[in-house]
């Protein structure tokens, strides 16, 4: 039986400040010595959603929202403490201000890691904490983390000046 192979090959060229530069096409097949190969796991193409679930009906949700080709952009971790660098620290105020533009959700732990944000977030009926109930929550999981996406991507891409780069 033939199996596909759960893999695919990538290569990373490291070029720029702190790597030599890639030797001259005649010596070609010493170039190995500046690139990288590492197996990296094929999308699968399957969504982790539920097929028959509402993803606006109130409820707490783990949400991990990922930077685009996984790229560490947000800061670094050193000495099992995150650093979160300016672009992290967007990201973090515009996370911190999702309750302002989406009424009815509550926001709990979350953290900024280099290439992606863990947090929990509350739908709708939010009884934490002796919080009075939230309003009937019109917004879905799908369009609140849309949100998030859209406004920290254009405040990074302002501070990077590449509107319209993928973050």
């Amino acid at each position: 039986i033939h199996r596909p192979c759960p893999y695919r090959v990538e290569v990373m060229e490291f070029v720029g400040e702190g790597f030599p530069p890639p030797p001259p096409a005649d010596t070609a097949q010493r170039y190995h010595r500046y690139q990288m190969t590492r197996l990296v796991p094929k999308p699968t193409g399957r969504s982790t959603r539920l097929d028959d679930y509402d993803y606006s009906q109130p409820g707490a949700y783990f949400v991990t929202i990922c930077t685009h080709n996984r790229m560490m952009m947000f800061g670094d971790v050193a000495d099992g403490e995150m650093g979160l660098n300016s672009l992290g620290e967007v990201v973090a105020e515009t996370w911190q201000a999702l309750p302002d533009r989406y009424a009815g959700i509550g926001l709990d732990a979350f953290v900024v890691m280099p290439n992606h944000v863990h947090a929990i977030l509350f739908l709708g009926e939010n009884q934490r904490e002796g919080l009075k109930p939230s309003p009937t929550n019109s917004h879905g999981i799908t369009e609140i983390v849309r949100g998030f996406k859209t406004f920290s991507a254009r405040k990074i891409n302002q501070i990077r000046e590449s509107v319209g780069t993928p973050v």
